[in-house]
């Protein structure tokens, strides 16, 4: 159930990452309402911009064969904050169309405030949350025997804020976050986001998983949610309590 559009771009990014021409701050898949027309809108800030340019393309210039039309937006951090702040109106169009994104790439450290507070939501873990591993069906009596011990150095694969936990801590019910592939940074898993999860497709597929919690617990997968509350703006630390995001529900084993 990979996204193909969502992968192509990833592609792109990855391509620019590889040549290091400059440095990629920030990589946003946004108005994703025109998929169905098969177009896909990029903004790229990287620090070499120092101008606006738009870029109206045929993806087939970029050897992105899922896309029909590749709308392409390369700004420098400075000149983001200054579209964000909406100091300038010749920035309006961008500004207006940054709706509906997914943040495929980050770079914190790079950027300004006012981007930060758009796209930098879980770049770092809310309280209370846990850390672990996805384990497929067929690798569970193996996990569950060996503990940490099955996983070594790996780097945690999944995050889960908790938001309810019953009193004998069986059951448990939480945000799922997962590492952008890029940057390492943790973000919430969308609705889009999570179709194409081995976690999720596993589980549609009828062959639940679960995850090694850090410390040695195992928490088989029960199912998904994916809901929008205004209490997970505080959560997630996003001015946007509207995005739907995954819960997930756990029972410990």
């Amino acid at each position: 159930m990979n996204n193909p559009i969502r992968q192509s771009l990833l592609e792109l990014i990855n391509q620019h990452l590889k040549l290091k021409e400059y440095k990629v701050c920030l990589a946003v898949w946004f108005d994703r309402g025109t998929v169905k027309q098969g177009v896909a809108c990029l903004l790229e800030v990287a620090e070499q911009f120092d101008y606006l340019a738009m870029v109206h393309e045929q993806a087939n210039s970029y050897g992105l064969g899922s896309i029909k039309t590749l709308r392409h937006w390369m700004v420098s951090p400075k000149l983001l904050e200054g579209v964000l702040s909406g100091s300038n109106p010749a920035y309006s169009e961008l500004r207006d169309k940054l709706t509906d994104f997914e943040v495929l790439s980050i770079d914190p450290d790079s950027l300004g405030r006012k981007a930060m507070e758009k796209f930098g939501a879980g770049f770092t873990l809310p309280e209370n949350t846990v850390v672990g591993w996805y384990v497929p069906a067929n690798e569970i009596p193996q996990v569950q025997s060996q503990g940490d011990r099955f996983f070594g150095n790996a780097r945690p694969d999944s995050a889960i804020a908790i938001l309810e936990e019953s009193a004998d801590f069986v059951h448990r019910k939480g945000l799922m976050f997962s590492p952008d592939p890029l940057s390492g940074r943790w973000f919430p898993n969308t609705g889009e986001g999570m179709l194409d999860r081995t976690w999720y497709q596993d589980w549609r597929q009828g062959k639940p998983g679960g995850f090694l919690l850090r410390g040695g617990r195992f928490c088989r997968i029960i199912g998904f949610e994916v809901i929008a509350k205004p209490s997970f703006s505080k959560i997630i630390n996003t001015s946007n309590p509207g995005h739907m995001y995954v819960q997930v529900l756990l029972k410990a084993e």
